[in-house]
């Protein structure tokens, strides 16, 4: 059983969302302590849009680890982007962010977009 894991934005988002096909999964890693980058924690609370979303976020919130955006973190990232700006195969910044930080931590990542993530190397990424 997985002791830490770093959750990505969109597992965060299916619990906000009350989707119960993701029951299942949050029940299996119920044990776990869990975290979020910095980065997910900002596409959350810029993407709530209601009252009754921010509410629910915050519950949620309070059980997660918030990890902050560290120099090494910062460095990993920009090793996964490669230094070649912007294009249609680059990876998105915030998907770098992410993988930098359960990189950095040492711990797999949970979500649901593993394809966003296998360009990573170094990242164990867990699918449900």
């Amino acid at each position: 059983m997985t002791e830490k894991l770093l959750i990505d934005t969109n597992i965060i988002l299916y619990v906000v969302h009350g989707d119960v096909s993701w029951k299942q999964v949050v029940r299996q890693y119920a044990d776990a302590t869990g975290y979020i980058s910095v980065m997910t924690f900002m596409e959350l609370v810029i993407g709530a849009r209601s009252a009754e979303e921010h509410a629910r976020l915050e519950e949620i919130l309070e059980l997660v680890h918030i990890v902050p955006l560290d120099a090494p973190i910062a460095h990993r990232a920009c090793v996964f982007m490669n230094g070649k700006g912007r294009s249609l195969r680059s990876p998105h910044l915030a998907d770098a962010i992410i993988a930098a930080t359960a990189g950095e931590l040492g711990i797999p990542l949970l979500t649901n977009n593993p394809k966003d993530f296998r360009r990573f190397h170094g990242v164990k990424v867990i699918s449900a």
